[in-house]
């Protein structure tokens, strides 16, 4: 009936705001029944305001947790694929160097090819050895946000309809996230992989994220779409815990 009450109640005091809904939550239906019509409605609507704040902040918290749990996912999985990595970096280090002992035998050209893959064949053969390398080069990285996408998208559904039913405002001078978070809502829908925008401000966030999402070419400034979302919603996250949003 009354949808977000905020509207309703714009000209009265927080203070006022939190008396009435008070008030009303101590009375019951007889005492309603004996106040004028607009006293009634008043500290109903006070009421209903209180409550849907207070499932707003629960929300909210909701909404950090889920995002917490994904980093902490995304990180760990990391750290797994790190050390898988390190092993693997071992065992070609490993074939290189017997390689290498290999070719400083003073023997013929011959002599020395066929102990190279005699040496690649003990550690797996030229295929494996090679798949493990691109592999190595492939994970070149320090830091987990690529894997982020893998546990938010199941949620990001309904990750868009929280943020939607929060209606997130900046409490500082600086709306750079906010704006990017309405730009967000407006591309939810988009199934590119990439958008141009020349102009969105990415100043928000931090150095990592601001490289995985502006992907420059030599004509067009094109923005990776899935790694806005989850920087958008990762720095909503960050700045609900400080009160800056």
């Amino acid at each position: 009936m009354f949808n977000d009450t905020e509207k309703y109640l714009q000209d009265i005091s927080k203070v006022k705001l939190q008396q009435f809904s008070v008030e009303a939550k101590s009375l019951d239906a007889s005492d309603f029944k004996d106040m004028s019509k607009h006293r009634r409605y008043a500290l109903i609507i006070c009421l209903i305001h209180h409550a849907q704040r207070r499932a707003k902040d629960s929300l909210g918290m909701m909404f950090n947790r889920i995002m917490s749990k994904m980093h902490k996912k995304a990180d760990e999985k990391h750290d797994s694929l790190r050390k898988q990595q390190e092993e693997m970096t071992k065992r070609l280090l490993g074939a290189f160097h017997d390689v290498l002992v290999v070719c400083k035998d003073k023997t013929s050209p011959d002599i020395i090819g066929k102990n190279v893959m005699t040496a690649m064949t003990n550690h797996g053969g030229v295929v494996t050895l090679h798949d493990e390398c691109e592999q190595v080069i492939a994970y070149h990285s320090d830091s987990y946000l690529p894997l982020l996408w893998e546990y938010f998208s199941p949620k990001r559904t309904t990750l868009l309809k929280l943020i939607q039913i929060l209606n997130l405002q900046s409490a500082s001078q600086d709306k750079s996230l906010v704006d990017a978070m309405k730009i967000v809502l407006n591309h939810a829908k988009d199934n590119n992989e990439y958008f141009e925008d020349a102009t969105i401000d990415i100043s928000f966030a931090p150095e990592k994220w601001q490289n995985l999402i502006r992907k420059k070419s030599s004509s067009e400034n094109l923005i990776s779409r899935r790694y806005l979302e989850m920087a958008v919603f990762s720095c909503l996250s960050n700045e609900l815990r400080s009160g800056d949003v």
